[in-house]
């Protein structure tokens, strides 16, 4: 398939884009593509101890590999952000979900639980550069997370359900800590997550003066200037889908864009962009990152 790339500068630029990804994955991920499996092992199931409470520090005594670094997605579809957070905190069962969440944090992190928000729970990191690690990899896990400072933000609704949602966003966290914490990145170089920490990234509240069906069509017609792909027929607010024509391309294209400072995450073969917050400047940087992605793909094919 013919590239614009001259073959010289498109073998630097994949070798210069391979370098970053390894840059902010775990040792044990480096360099590997194919070796690492995307179907999941299985779900754990939810044990309750002798005092009727779920003993979340003894479910997971190891989890499937990092959805960034090419591993299923902790859940198959998207976990999103309550839409109306003032209503919902008001349900009388929204402090039980706080609650549970926060003591399940505690028992499977060493990390604090801070900064409450209509909507969320906040836990505290150990650095601005962590924070950003851990929003980025909970999102390509499809849970919905965001950062403000050191502090990571996960949702939470009053529907949320033990065995569901609760298990999700615990196991997101608890998966994303692990790694981070134990297989490398806490101590790897921190300049190369400066792209993670000011991302593109789905905008948390919906913003009613942004038409997303619009975005979605302008971002359309950029990725059939680059690839005859078809969008997701799924629509997420905030998202917009690219079918690719396999997991293997997804994988590369997410990783790549993901360095770049683009928040993505996927479901099977389908890739989802965020629209960010609908500014020229953020589809700039989106649609820039999209077409030297496609074009590194081509040559790297």
């Amino acid at each position: 398939m013919p590239t614009s790339l001259p073959a010289l500068d498109g073998k630097s630029r994949l070798i210069e884009i391979d370098a970053k990804i390894n840059s902010i994955l775990p040792p044990r991920y480096q360099h590997c593509y194919a070796d690492v499996p995307s179907t999941s092992m299985g779900s754990a199931s939810v044990q309750v101890g002798k005092d009727g409470k779920v003993d979340w520090d003894q479910i997971w005594t190891s989890f499937c590999d990092l959805a960034i670094a090419g591993g299923p997605p902790h859940r198959g579809k998207w976990l999103p952000p309550t839409v109306d957070a003032t209503q919902l905190v008001e349900d009388p069962r929204y402090q039980e979900v706080f609650d549970e969440l926060s003591r399940a944090i505690g028992l499977v992190t060493d990390l604090t639980v801070t900064g409450v928000m209509k909507g969320w729970i906040g836990v505290l990191t150990q650095s601005c550069s962590m924070a950003a690690w851990l929003t980025c990899a909970i999102i390509a896990e499809n849970v919905a997370a965001y950062r403000d400072g050191e502090t990571v933000y996960l949702p939470v609704a009053p529907t949320y359900r033990i065995e569901k949602e609760i298990k999700n966003v615990v196991a997101a966290l608890a998966k994303t800590n692990h790694y981070w914490s134990s297989h490398g990145p806490a101590q790897q170089d921190q300049h190369a997550f400066a792209k993670l920490l000011e991302p593109v990234t789905f905008y948390r509240t919906p913003l009613p003066d942004i038409d997303y069906d619009s975005l979605a069509t302008q971002f359309q017609s950029k990725i059939q200037k680059t690839a005859d792909w078809p969008l997701a027929p799924d629509h997420y607010a905030g998202w917009v889908g690219v079918v690719c024509p396999e997991v293997e391309t997804t994988i590369w294209l997410l990783r790549v864009m993901m360095v770049a400072g683009i928040t993505v995450r996927r479901e099977e073969a389908i890739l989802y962009l965020p629209t960010g917050d609908g500014t020229p400047q953020q589809w700039q940087r989106l649609a820039e990152a999209w077409a030297e992605a496609m074009e590194l793909w081509r040559h790297r094919g």
